[in-house]
């Protein structure tokens, strides 16, 4: 059975960025960027467990064909997708997100 995914914030606005950035870039291209991000989405609503570690709480997924990975942390009872980065910029650059989160 699928796991639910829930956005935090900062994370859909890393999602709306990064399409439009690809958007502007060639005609469709943003919507092809979301739907591989759906695409993997998909996969780690199956699997959560099955991506890298980044740290003690958050795993990190590769988007097919571009240049991005979506962090998130996997939970009981679902999948909380902290960010949406482009793979130069580091994951523990927002492992804070998380952390925040937690505590509220």
């Amino acid at each position: 059975m699928a796991t639910p995914v829930v956005f935090l914030p900062a994370a859909i606005e890393d999602l709306r960025r990064a399409q439009r950035y690809y958007e502007q870039k060639q005609a469709s291209l943003g919507e092809l960027f979301r739907l591989e991000v759906d695409r993997t989405l998909g996969v780690i609503e199956y699997w959560p467990h099955s991506y890298e570690r980044v740290n003690a709480t958050l795993r990190r997924a590769f988007v097919q064909r571009f240049p991005y990975a979506i962090i998130y942390r996997p939970l009981e009872n679902s999948i909380r997708v902290v960010g949406i980065l482009a793979t130069q910029q580091n994951p523990s650059s927002i492992a804070e997100r998380g952390a925040a989160a937690d505590r509220n």
